[in-house]
């Protein structure tokens, strides 16, 4: 396996306890003359995280001078950027410089700042409302509205089978946090075979190419990310063409590892042989982007904008670690093995994309649903498939896939036999309600919540909370229909207990529906009895007619590092997170860190919580009150009559993973209670 050495983790740790930022940056440091080159930009967005953070603190704090500081720093980083420019006028509104914000605010307008609805209604701008050049102000924003935006750009033409990207096709696009690449589209060439193979798939390929009935790969791209490491034979597939990289977009390392930072307008195949090794942090590349909500955005994207990268799993499925990814979707493809272990999936996605009617590519491409399809063949058409049945089950959608089930032939026939009123729809879902819980109090890790991510496709939660149970309820209603026809769904366990897991529709067609995930210590891997997860998948599936859909996924892990007990009842009766056990399993260290201590529960008569006693974290067990303060005093009746406030830091250190520190701080709650019979009280800060 060829080490992406280009990937590096940056831990920003912010305000102590309450939030844990780990970004991984793509791109290693450029040189000093590639500064402002578009190939850093990604980088310098990177850069700005903390400065943001830091920005948004002094305006709550009202720290007007020292927050136009920190914004010009912004400004000082992306200065091609209007909102970098708004932030800093913004700031000077607030300091009541209007003179200078007028400058600052021409300055936005002139790099393509044109929101006249929010110069109107944001409250910073009100000191510029009330000048008498205002109107003029609004004039110019209304005039260069019209003009065109940002870094002129060519695509990128097509010279012998290849397309080179450079900086003259390449321009940020903020809306969707990635470089947008502008390839120019091939003109086919009749002498040049749709496929050179001696396989029966590949002759029946070449026959319908022939027939006009196969769509072959005229303007489709292949993207290697490894520098050649892992290469595809283009040989077998020339009517591909090669996606290359300019120099200067080498030298920034765009070219090589994880593919998150950029995008193409036209259909993509690509893989990266590579991952991050000797470092605690170590994973493949589609980890990468599983632990940050921001990057698995960028990578559904690619999936809704024809873009599919193959990936090595590394490491992160075996029996040594078992399944070390915290969600399941469908935005790529994972390889059982090392380096190499992509190959098969890139040659019978090409065939597949070449398989393709003509007519069906080009509405499945033009609505950006190329990959979704792909992926339901792809899942439909394994050896183990056999039955409808099958394709709704946990058999068809693991997290990563073995070559040995790849059935070429099968592939690229199905492939042929879609017609266009016969093409699934894609699934889109939302979250409409789900249980909360509070970092402090029902888990222990400096995140504001449970979620890991969000998308259309694929939702993902981390159960933190010590309670048994999460609820979820899903809504599915906005997936489309290629047909006119009113999508079905059907949901299904694809991975975990499905006796526990219950999944209640709540209307008609079933589109909405509850889903109550259990904590589970370790759970079936189908068709893999020597490997354990702690991932519970839940897959929704429509249908409009002929085919079922590729998978969304509604995923939630469970902290394999935990020991738990739960009485009959369900209620929490300990967490032990320094159990000699549990603590030799392998938990992402960007999703959750070492803990050292035991929580023992405590309970009224009535069966209400109360607190827990926490044992492990310093020479003296340590009691808390039900809201995760610390007792000082009981009262006569044993309840907590004053608490402190308690802090959790992560700590980190070099080639070790991070842990995580508790600290009771000196601010003081003092309780009191309606009655006897009142276990929970009502807190009141002391001065």
């Amino acid at each position: 396996m060829k080490v992406g050495s280009v990937l590096r983790f940056l831990v920003v740790l912010a305000t102590p306890g309450i939030a844990l930022v780990v970004t991984a940056v793509a791109i290693q440091r450029p040189d000093p003359d590639l500064r402002t080159s578009v190939f850093t930009e990604p980088q310098r967005r990177q850069q700005i995280e903390p400065i943001v953070r830091q920005l948004s603190d002094l305006l709550q704090k009202k720290e007007y001078r020292q927050a136009t500081m920190t914004a010009r720093r912004i400004l000082t980083l992306l200065p091609d950027e209007p909102e970098s420019h708004l932030l800093v006028a913004r700031c000077l509104c607030l300091q009541g410089d209007t003179e200078k914000a007028m400058v600052v605010l021409k300055q936005a307008i002139s790099h393509g700042w044109s929101d006249t609805r929010r110069m109107e209604q944001d409250p910073a701008f009100e000191v510029i409302r009330k000048r008498d050049d205002y109107p003029a102000l609004l004039e110019q924003m209304k005039a260069d509205d019209t003009k065109p935006r940002g870094r002129k750009v060519e695509p990128a033409k097509v010279s012998g089978g290849v397309v080179v990207v450079d900086e003259q096709n390449a321009r940020w696009d903020p809306a969707r946090n990635c470089i947008l690449v502008d390839l120019e589209a091939p003109t086919p060439k009749p002498d040049v075979a749709v496929i050179n193979g001696t396989t029966e798939a590949d002759q029946e390929v070449i026959k319908w190419y022939a027939e006009g009935t196969a769509a072959g790969h005229w303007g489709d791209f292949y993207d290697n990310r490894d520098r050649d490491h892992s290469d595809l034979n283009l040989g077998r597939f020339p009517q591909l063409t090669r996606i290359e990289y300019s120099d200067s977009a080498k030298k920034t390392s765009i070219d090589n590892g994880v593919q998150i930072f950029l995008a193409y307008n036209r259909p993509v195949i690509g893989n990266s042989s590579t991952a991050l090794v000797g470092s605690p942090f170590w994973r493949s590349n589609p980890r990468t982007f599983l632990t940050k909500d921001g990057f698995t955005k960028i990578v559904y994207n690619q999936y809704v904008n024809n873009m599919m990268y193959f990936y090595p799993e590394h490491n992160d499925y075996d029996p040594e670690h078992g399944d070390a990814y915290p969600a399941n979707t469908p935005f790529y493809v994972v390889s059982q093995g090392s380096s190499g272990s992509d190959q098969p999936f890139l040659n019978a996605y090409a065939l597949t994309m070449a398989a393709l009617r003509p007519e069906v590519k080009e509405k499945v491409v033009r609505a950006g649903l190329l990959p979704a399809l792909l992926q339901m063949i792809f899942r439909r058409s394994s050896k183990l498939v056999k039955t409808e049945e099958d394709y709704l089950s946990g058999v068809a959608h693991p997290p990563v896939f073995v070559a040995n089930r790849i059935d070429e032939l099968r592939l690229v026939r199905l492939a042929h036999e879609i017609t266009e009123p016969e093409i699934p729809p894609m699934i889109q879902l939302q979250v409409i309600e789900e249980d909360g819980a509070i970092s402090g109090r029902d888990f222990f890790f400096p995140a504001l919540n449970e979620s890991l991510f969000d998308t259309p496709a694929a939702i993902a939660r981390i159960h933190r909370t010590v309670e048994s149970r999460r609820r979820m309820v899903v809504d599915a209603s906005s997936t489309g229909s290629f047909n006119g026809t009113r999508p079905r769904f059907h949901w299904a366990v694809l991975q975990g207990p499905a006796e526990q897991v219950q999944i209640r529709p709540l209307n008609a067609d079933q589109s909405r529906v509850e889903i109550i995930f259990p904590w589970v210590s370790q759970v079936d891997v189908p068709i893999r009895s020597e490997m354990s997860s702690s991932r519970i998948d839940v897959g929704v599936f429509a249908s409009t007619g002929k085919y079922w859909s590729a998978p969304g996924f509604v995923t939630s892990y469970c902290l394999r590092k935990e020991k738990r007990s739960y009485d009959e009842q369900g209620r929490v009766l300990s967490v032990d997170y320094g159990d000699a056990e549990t603590r030799k399993r392998y938990d992402d260290p960007l999703i959750d860190v070492e803990k050292s201590w035991k929580d023992t529960y405590q309970y009224s008569e009535n069966g209400e919580k109360t607190g827990w006693v926490r044992t492990g974290a310093g020479p003296k067990p340590i009691e808390f009150h039900l809201d995760g303060t610390a007792i000082r005093k009981r009262d006569s009746l044993g309840r907590c009559a004053e608490s402190v406030e308690v802090e959790y830091r992560v700590i980190t250190s070099d080639n070790e993973p991070p842990r995580l520190e508790q600290i009771l701080s000196n601010s003081r709650i003092q309780w009191a209670y309606s009655s006897e019979t009142d276990r929970q009280g009502t807190g009141t800060r002391v001065p």
